[in-house]
């Protein structure tokens, strides 16, 4: 692994980005005992989207799909299925957003944090072919 300080990653910004997309890990701290990971940003969302389980549960009552994830206080209907998919999507980003405000604080959602970071790393489509199981 690469370590930086701070003043030598601003000086090294560039060696880093290209040793974050080639693989190897590289990390930056500030002179107090913490240090962050820089990391090629679609490596990660591939990680995170084959280890991440959303595994929504679909029904179908009186003509309305009902996706929810278990687990998640989020659930969405609309008539037609691929649209009940982009409203999931929709969830899955406000909840993100949300979780960054105080459920990420809240003990029963401090241990989304794997699946915040897949939907901010993720466009709307990675994002559906994720919950329809479709994973890269």
């Amino acid at each position: 692994m690469t370590n930086y300080n701070s003043s030598q990653a601003r000086a090294k910004i560039k060696d880093i980005l290209d040793a974050s997309q080639s693989g190897r890990a590289v990390s930056v701290g500030r002179g107090d005992s913490r240090t962050s990971a820089v990391v090629d940003g679609e490596r990660l969302r591939k990680h995170f989207a084959s280890t991440v389980s959303a595994k929504p549960e679909a029904v179908k009552d009186d003509g309305v799909w009902v996706l929810t994830i278990p687990g998640l206080p989020i659930a969405v209907e609309a008539t037609i299925y691929e649209e009940a998919i982009t409203e999931l999507v929709y969830a899955l980003q406000e909840y993100a957003e949300d979780w960054h405000g105080q459920l990420g604080q809240a003990p029963n959602h401090a241990g989304n944090w794997s699946l915040v970071q897949l939907v901010e790393l993720s466009g709307e489509e990675q994002l559906k072919r994720w919950v329809t199981g479709h994973v890269e």
